[in-house]
């Protein structure tokens, strides 16, 4: 399933993949700005390796500041967002994606150059959340719609507070769907889903634990060694509740469009 905020911007979003590649060919990451999310690290990496060397940028940690942000959003066919956000429900057009040295809110997306970009993963919690109580706006208004309006052609962005860990494992796989099996983005979204959904606790185990995890503090080596723990507490399918796997939607043009079939026209005399 995908969906969008209104028509309008369902058309300019199928409209710009007729003229774009379905698959993204660079990737800007962004990568763990705060230093805060032990798997966001290993999550962007292993994303990263599936691009050639000169067709990704990282900005991880403290080079993740908003003035670089900025500077480079037109790079990315993909850029991803592996950060923390923030929807605010009082002011929507103050929600923001967390950088190193200050915040990317809403207005800036609805400012930033996304026109290059078939795809923005913002694999942070309630980055897709939208105001549905106030009359004075468009009930859709969020953080992925202001990416579409900028230029994107589509968003994957999430509903509630997600898991670190889990967040990272369907990030990796929805990626692998993407750029090795070749599969349409809400496809490939809803077989990361389900692949989460019905993972063996053996094999959760034996990914997590074969990240060598580079945390530069003990807070995040312990965040780290935490959610393995938590793990042998979930029983043999670890992540089978909706909330570890349901969170993230597709937003905008979820599949590849079809070019539109010429017109008949009738043979001439």
């Amino acid at each position: 399933i995908a969906w969008a905020p209104n028509v309008a911007i369902l058309e300019r979003c199928m409209a710009r993949g007729l003229t774009a590649p379905a698959a993204a060919s660079r990737l800007l990451a962004v990568q763990n700005p705060d230093r805060s999310l032990p798997f966001a690290d290993w999550e962007a990496e292993e994303i990263a390796k599936l691009f050639p060397e000169n067709s990704r940028r990282t900005l991880a940690g403290v080079k993740a500041t908003r003035d670089a942000v900025v500077q480079s959003c037109s790079f990315g066919t993909e850029t991803l967002f592996s950060c923390h956000a923030a929807f605010d429900t009082a002011a929507p057009e103050k929600s923001y994606l967390q950088l190193a040295d200050g915040t990317l809110t809403l207005q800036d997306l609805l400012r930033a150059d996304f026109r290059n970009a078939s795809l923005i993963v913002m694999s942070a919690c309630t980055s897709g959340v939208v105001d549905l109580q106030s009359l004075d706006v468009d009930e859709h208004f969020g953080l992925a719609t202001a990416c579409l309006v900028a230029g994107a052609q589509t968003v994957v962005a999430s509903l509630w507070q997600v898991n670190d860990a889990a967040t990272a494992l369907l990030m990796h796989r929805f990626h692998r769907n993407l750029y090795t099996s070749g599969m349409d983005k809400a496809r490939a979204l809803q077989e990361a889903q389900i692949w989460l959904r019905d993972m063996q606790a053996e094999e959760a185990f034996a990914i997590l634990e074969a990240r060598q995890l580079d945390c530069e503090d003990e807070q995040g080596a312990a965040d780290a060694a935490g959610a393995l723990l938590e793990l042998r507490d979930r029983g043999p399918k670890p992540f089978a509740h909706p909330y570890w796997w349901a969170a993230f939607q597709c937003i905008g043009s979820g599949w590849m469009p079809a070019a539109p079939k010429a017109e008949a026209r009738p043979n001439s005399a």
